[in-house]
Order: structure tokens, then C-alpha cells, then sequence
């Protein structure tokens, strides 16, 4: 879907995804592979692809391979999220494993963040896992739910928007600044650089 190709306005912009999206100037390979000279790009964005390629050290060799010297990998991926296969998914991090994943591979991580943290994440999680829940009408346990589920279809922007006054803290977490109250996260962005 390119959701963030407004972002890059001045910039020459090449899609690549697994198979079966439309559209798509490259196709990731079963073995991550793309069909796109060397030293071709100065980023690669990648959101939400890792953890559904088979093998993400290649994936990252890849990705490595891709850039110019001195390019930079932006790479976001779940720590904590349902299973949503598009066609598999293998994989979760912690956020020092990515680190420790990214940088085997040759890359200088030069910023590491947790998003979504703490209450943030917690509330995430209730949402998307009441959509999973699926009680017998009228059983005490989902009298009980009621209300919470009223609050998350009815009252979900307004939800958020309390999170971001309240929790505003716990949006976007930098590696090293984490006071032991991050521990539970969505998802991880690393910034890293290939070597010149």
C-alpha cells in the first residue's frame, strides 16, 4: 500500500513486497532475494516485513547488499502482536535482539526505539485481542466484557487520544532511555547505516 511514499516526495521510489501484491516493482524471493543491482539505493524502508520472510539474516544481507555505502536501513517489526499471516508469519523480537540481528549482519545501528510501551501497549492489546473473544451472549463473562467492548468500537479515537495525552511518555522510547517501564512494547524502528 506505500503509506509512507508521501513522505519521500522528491525521491525515486521502488516497491518490493512478497508475492501477491499488485503493482510491485520487485519481488522478495523465497530466499529474500531481489532482482535489483548492487549498491543501488540510498534506504531501504522496511515496515512489517521481517517478520514474515523466512529467513531474516538474509533478508538483511539483502538489504545490505541493496544499499550504496553509507546507506541507511529504516526497519520496523512487531515485539508483541497476533499472529497475521500475508502468507506466513515466523517472527518476533525483542528490541536488543534486533539490535543484536541487525548488527550481525554488518549493519551500525544508530538509533533504536521501542513504540508503543508500557499502558500504550497494554490498551493495544485489549483492543486488538477483544476482537478475538468470542463469548456465548448473556454468559457472565461477557456481561462483564460489555463495557469494555462498547468503550473500544465506540469510543476508540477518543481512547487514543486520552493514551496520547496520558501516555505520551510511552509513544516512542529510545534505546538507553528505557527506566525499566518499557518493558512491554508493539513494535521496534532501528535506524541503521551501512559502513562507508
Amino acid at each position: 500500500g506505500s503509506p509512507y511514499r508521501s513522505l519521500f516526495p522528491d525521491a525515486v521510489y521502488h516497491r518490493a513486497d512478497l508475492p501477491g501484491l499488485e503493482g510491485l516493482d520487485y519481488i522478495i524471493g523465497d530466499d529474500s532475494s531481489v532482482a535489483a543491482p548492487s549498491e543501488s539505493y540510498d534506504l531501504v524502508l522496511s515496515t512489517q516485513v521481517l517478520e514474515h520472510v523466512p529467513d531474516p539474516r538474509a533478508y538483511l544481507k539483502e538489504c545490505l547488499r541493496l544499499l550504496k555505502p553509507g546507506g541507511y536501513l529504516m526497519c520496523s517489526t512487531h515485539g508483541t502482536f497476533e499472529d497475521h499471516a500475508c502468507p506466513h508469519d515466523y517472527w518476533r523480537w525483542t528490541a536488543e535482539g534486533l539490535h543484536r540481528t541487525i548488527t550481525a549482519e554488518g549493519f551500525d545501528v544508530k538509533k533504536h526505539y521501542k513504540l508503543s510501551t508500557g499502558p500504550r501497549a497494554l490498551i493495544f492489546l485489549i483492543e486488538r485481542a477483544m476482537q478475538h473473544v468470542h463469548i456465548p451472549k448473556w454468559n457472565k463473562l461477557e456481561l462483564a466484557l460489555r463495557p469494555i467492548r462498547w468503550l473500544l468500537s465506540r469510543q476508540r479515537a477518543e481512547l487514543h487520544r486520552l493514551c496520547d495525552a496520558y501516555f505520551s511518555a510511552n509513544t516512542i522510547v529510545e534505546r538507553g532511555a528505557d527506566d525499566g517501564s518499557h518493558v512491554y512494547y508493539i513494535c521496534i524502528l532501528s535506524l541503521a547505516q551501512k559502513p562507508a
